[in-house]
């Protein structure tokens, strides 16, 4: 006579024949569950330390960031996270490290917005939009136009009537890649001068270049020159932000009050390689995102004159797309071409 599949007797048959086999593998040293236990175990991540890749040199706004929200984001995520500095080509080496990185999710880029403007300054290897998966806006900063204290200009208009009389002799420092660079550029085209750029892998050297009066301006973030300022040996001069607020050097004028048409912000933002899965995007975004709220972050965006960003990947993607095809415009309308 035959059994029935649910027979008693064949149930009870094969739960030992299971016991068996998990009794010889674990004698063996091999870990096993039967599929319907295992599948939450394959799905979890992550599963090893994570590395944020800071594509600028120690110091800067994106690193002090990094570094404070590293802890904030393993006691997350219950992994280790360090972070790497890969500065170069304008932060291109770094941004290229990550969109070239397994697209498991455990190599972060903590970008900016050289991602965007970038492709208009460079001959690039890869795509930032078609290379990096966004992940999450972090952080909103403004720049200023900064002076070394004895230049004979007390102001954006005096500078572009410096720069007048001395063409090709005024100096402009920027960390190389993003918008530093631009607002190096956006001072020329748009004041009908000819500066000569100086670029650094940095802010940091930049800054300290300018207070030692090897360079004349410098177009930076707020907290950049913070200790030169406070020194004496560099004066702020204006901001590129649009909006009029007052900052930690009080109300500044804006740029574009002299030069129409300029406006120069910045941003920080989180990226993994293209490819990488949709949940675990997902899970960065939701763990940045409540990091992003922590009180001891929150305050070191507020000692950079940061404001903190948020919001979904599909907000970071159209920032990205938005953001290239306005500084492509820029950089067409200035002249400027990759790798010029």
């Amino acid at each position: 006579m035959s059994m029935r599949p649910s027979d008693p007797a064949r149930i009870g048959a094969r739960r030992s024949l299971l016991r068996g086999i998990a009794v010889s593998l674990a004698g063996a040293g091999i870990a096993w569950a039967p599929a319907a236990a295992a599948q939450p175990q394959a799905q979890a991540w992550p599963t090893k330390p994570l590395r944020i890749v800071v594509p600028f040199p120690p110091g800067g706004a994106n690193d002090q960031v990094a570094r404070t929200m590293g802890p904030l984001l393993a006691a997350r995520l219950g992994q280790p996270v360090t972070i790497e500095n890969r500065p170069g080509g304008g932060s291109n080496l770094g941004m290229e490290a990550v969109a070239r990185s397994e697209p498991d999710g455990h190599t972060i880029l903590f970008g900016s917005v050289a991602a965007a403007i970038n492709p208009a300054l460079y001959r690039m290897s890869f795509d930032p939009q078609r290379d990096l998966a966004p992940v999450v806006l972090l952080t909103r900063l403004h720049l200023i136009l900064f002076a070394r204290s004895g230049l004979e200009a007390n102001s954006v208009a005096d500078v572009m009537r410096l720069a007048r009389s001395r063409p090709g002799t005024v100096t402009c420092a920027a960390s190389a890649g993003g918008s530093p660079q631009m607002g190096c550029e956006l001072l020329q085209s748009l004041g009908d001068v000819r500066l000569v750029n100086v670029l650094y892998k940095g802010s940091s050297q930049a800054m300290v270049d300018l207070a030692a009066g090897t360079v004349d301006i410098a177009m930076d973030m707020p907290a950049a020159a913070a200790a030169h300022v406070a020194s004496g040996r560099v004066k702020p001069l204006g901001s590129g932000d649009l909006r009029s607020h007052t900052g930690r050097y009080g109300r500044l004028p804006r740029i574009a009050d002299t030069l129409p048409g300029f406006e120069l912000n910045s941003w920080g933002a989180i990226f993994v390689a293209a490819g990488t899965p949709p949940p675990i995007v997902d899970t960065l975004n939701r763990a940045f995102n409540a990091v992003l709220a922590e009180p001891v972050l929150r305050q070191k965006l507020n000692d950079i004159d940061a404001d903190p960003g948020g919001g979904s990947p599909q907000d970071l993607a159209n920032r990205l797309k938005a953001d290239t095809d306005a500084y492509a415009r820029i950089a067409r309308s200035a002249g400027l071409r990759p790798g010029d």
